[in-house]
Order: structure tokens, then C-alpha cells, then sequence
């Protein structure tokens, strides 16, 4: 390796014993032009000291961007919406069907809401030269989120921790059987509080969230690590059908439908079918004076929507929850004319049904869509038909 000008750079030993201390990590490099910092770390991480390497490379300064598109969401848009509102005659859904009500009803609102509460895209950039190329946006988060302190990590711990580190350092100066007591009778202590600290952050949690099954699922999630929850779910790209590989986007989002469409039907083909006749056989002649439905009035919607959570996801047609609710008293009115009209007909405005269905993974193989589950985010405004 000499002859090769390959050198090693830790030239200190990387491994402690009671009686001995060895050299057996090391890193090797022919760079001899360049400027770099090497050395070992001393931290109880495990039986060998971590080692680290670091170089200034040429690699040109080069700015990469990224995007995201916001609403913008404050007093001023809101009351630009609600006055825009207020000026709609809602007359014109009059004499028209749920369908072409809705409609009507939709496109108006959108057009103000659009108008109201533009779309913004924001970009920021982060300097390539100080980023590894495979270091993506979201790794750049984890990184980020695990530089930071454990919640349950106290500033009593914190001292702990720091007064571990120098009896370990005091350890491997020392060589002394006193210092190596001392330090491992720190370092199971401290491992014991830990461990409560952690125990009763996440006990605590649990209790909070005990009523509210989205949130504990949440909390279940980060215990487990689970990178698959919603808030951090990630693109699917490729998937198998057929023997084969498929990564064309639009083709993917197909597949996922057909086979989210077909699951009821093909249940259905998997029941015996009914000996003699049909399951209608079975049931008694229909009421039709059994029930009565009083009309919807504005102020029941009002009452249905403040108790309505605020939910974060956005369905199809775009509208959030939060949003509405500030507002819904301009809209309360047109909305029980068409509730009520739906109500009557029988007739469920179609673009109601249409709803925004994500593919969440379950188990096993990632690119079958057979392991996913469908999750539908439904338009605000059905929320609000069917309670």
C-alpha cells in the first residue's frame, strides 16, 4: 500500500481493553495535495471509537431549488373571500336539479375561492456544494429532526450524559480499575432513567391522544418508526404487473384504480349465490310511509360544520375545512337548498362522489398494488350532506 502512496490516516489506537489497546479501524487514501482532517472520536458508541475523515473538495458552488406550492391563508384573503360571497346571488340554483345545482354552486364558489386565496409557489435552494448529491429533501428533514434533542431529554439528563463522556474519556486515560467502576456505574444508571424518561414521555402521550384514533395511530407510528404514515409517505414509482416492471406514472395510477374498483365486485363473486331465488326474496314487502326526513335548514349546517374537525387533507375539489368554516355562514343557505333538494330527488350530486383515494402500503412486497390499502379524502362539502 506504501508503494501505492496509500496511506493511513489514524495512527492511534481505536480499541481499549483492560490490559492492551489495539489499532484495527483505520481509513486509507492517497490524497497528499489536498487538505484534510482525520482523527478518532472518543465516545462510548461501542467497543471501538468511531474515526472520521474530512477533505475540502473542488466541487463547484452550484444551487439547486426547490418548490412547493402554499394557499395563502390570512385575515386579509379571508375577508376578500367572505365579502366576495356575499355579494353572490344564490338565486340561480333555484328550479335546477342536485346535480346541475351543485354545479353551479361548486364552480361559483371555486372561481372566488381561487380568486380569493391564490395559489403561491415558494422556492428556497440549498448549496450542492455543501450537500452529497444522494442527499434528498426528505433525508435532509431526518437529519435535521434527528440532530435535535429527544423530548424526554431534560437538562438534568443532559448534564448526565455530558458527565458519562468525560468519565469514560477519564477511563481511557487512566486505565485505572477505580475510573472504570465509576464510569460504568454512570453509564448503567443513566441508561435506567433513559429508559424511564422515554417510558413515561410516550405513557403520557398515550393518555392524550387516548380519544382521538387518527392521532394514537399517529403516536403508534413514531413509536415504531414507521415511515410509512401519512405525513412522510413516499412516491410510488414502480410497480409489478404481469411479470413485468411498470413506471410510467399515469399506467401506475390506473392499475391502483382497477384494482381498488374491483375488490367489492370481486368479493361479491366469491359468495355462494342464494339457493331459490334472491336475497330480495327473503325480505318483507317495503314501507313507504315509514320514515320522514324534515327539511335541511341553514342553521343545522352551521351546527353540523363547528362540529366538524379541522381536517388537514384536502379532497378533490381542493377546499379546506378550516377554511370553510370561517366562511360558512355566506354559504349555508345555497347549501341546504341543495341538501334538501338531494334529499327529495334521491339524487347524490355526482361530483359529491368523486373523492381523492391514496394508496397506503400494508405489508410484504412495496411494488404489488394487492399490498395497499385505499384511503379516500372525501370533498368537504359531502362531509356535511351526510351528517
Amino acid at each position: 500500500m506504501y508503494a501505492q502512496k496509500i496511506l493511513p490516516l489514524i495512527k492511534r489506537p481505536t480499541r481499549y481493553g483492560d490490559c492492551c489497546a489495539t489499532l484495527i479501524d483505520n481509513i486509507f487514501t492517497n490524497l497528499t495535495n489536498e487538505s484534510y482532517v482525520s482523527g478518532i472520536i472518543l465516545d462510548d458508541l461501542s467497543d471501538h471509537l468511531p474515526i472520521f475523515f474530512s477533505f475540502q473538495s473542488e466541487q463547484p458552488s452550484c444551487k439547486e431549488f426547490y418548490s412547493k406550492t402554499i394557499r395563502i391563508v390570512n385575515e386579509e384573503t379571508l375577508s376578500d373571500l367572505s365579502n366576495k360571497l356575499n355579494d353572490v346571488d344564490w338565486s340561480i340554483i333555484e328550479n335546477k336539479d342536485p346535480n346541475e345545482a351543485y354545479d353551479i354552486f361548486h364552480k361559483t364558489f371555486n372561481d372566488i375561492y381561487n380568486e380569493a386565496l391564490p395559489l403561491k409557489v415558494i422556492k428556497y435552494r440549498i448549496s450542492s456544494n455543501k450537500l452529497k448529491p444522494w442527499i434528498t429533501s426528505g433525508i435532509l428533514n431526518s437529519i435535521t429532526q434527528s440532530n435535535k434533542l429527544k423530548p424526554w431529554i431534560t437538562s438534568g439528563i443532559l448534564n448526565s450524559i455530558r458527565k458519562k463522556h468525560k468519565l469514560y474519556k477519564k477511563y481511557l486515560t487512566t486505565k485505572t480499575q477505580n475510573s472504570k467502576e465509576s464510569y460504568i456505574k454512570h453509564r448503567n444508571k443513566l441508561t435506567k432513567i433513559l429508559r424511564a424518561a422515554e417510558k413515561k414521555y410516550y405513557s403520557d402521550k398515550f393518555i392524550f391522544v387516548k380519544d382521538n384514533i387518527r392521532d394514537t395511530w399517529k403516536l403508534i407510528n413514531k413509536v415504531l418508526n414507521d415511515t410509512t404514515g401519512a405525513g412522510s409517505r413516499p412516491a410510488i414509482t414502480k410497480i409489478k404487473h404481469n411479470g413485468g416492471i411498470i413506471d410510467d406514472q399515469k399506467i401506475i395510477v390506473e392499475k391502483f384504480n382497477d384494482f381498488f374498483v374491483n375488490i367489492g365486485p370481486n368479493l361479491a363473486k366469491s359468495i355462494p349465490p342464494v339457493p331459490n331465488g334472491t336475497i330480495k326474496d327473503t325480505l318483507p314487502p317495503p314501507n313507504t310511509n315509514s320514515i320522514f326526513v324534515n327539511p335541511c335548514t341553514s342553521n343545522e349546517i352551521l351546527t353540523i360544520v363547528a362540529n366538524l374537525k379541522n381536517s388537514k387533507g384536502v379532497g378533490l375539489d381542493g377546499f379546506s375545512t378550516a377554511v370553510v368554516k370561517q366562511i360558512i355562514t355566506k354559504i349555508s343557505d345555497p347549501l341546504a337548498a341543495i341538501f334538501n333538494k338531494s334529499i327529495a330527488s334521491g339524487i347524490f350530486p355526482h361530483k359529491l362522489k368523486l373523492a381523492k383515494v391514496i394508496p397506503v402500503y400494508k405489508s410484504e412486497d412495496k411494488m404489488l398494488v394487492s399490498n395497499y390499502r385505499p384511503i379516500s379524502v372525501l370533498p368537504v362539502f359531502q362531509k356535511y350532506l351526510k351528517n
